[in-house]
């Protein structure tokens, strides 16, 4: 996942507006070093360099349990349709049962 940057430069005029490339290593109007923040839209929250995230700790939280809400909808979902489709195998082939003893 790539990162981005911002200016962490509280006095700049772009602090907290801009998000940079990773390769950019400068601010383009106060010069001073950019650091990592998270990726997320409206947050400006710092990140440590030592660590390969994207999202600040906040945010990751949220995606993972987002995605995990997602993939227990699509087990229940999963579920219902076999139990549908059994239930319509078993329904027509009791169809097609009578519907033979009748001629």
């Amino acid at each position: 996942m790539r990162r981005v940057k911002g200016c962490l430069n509280e006095n700049c005029p772009e602090y907290q507006k801009t998000k940079y490339k990773e390769a950019d290593e400068y601010c383009v109007k106060c010069g001073s070093e950019l650091g990592y923040i998270c990726k997320q839209k409206g947050c400006y929250k710092p990140i440590p360099d030592d660590k390969h995230m994207a999202y600040c700790p906040t945010h990751e939280g949220a995606r993972k349990d987002r995605a995990d809400r997602a993939k227990d909808t699509a087990v229940k979902i999963g579920g219902m349709a076999v139990a549908v489709g059994v239930f319509a195998v078993t329904t027509g082939k009791e169809l097609v049962v009578s519907f033979v003893k009748k001629k």
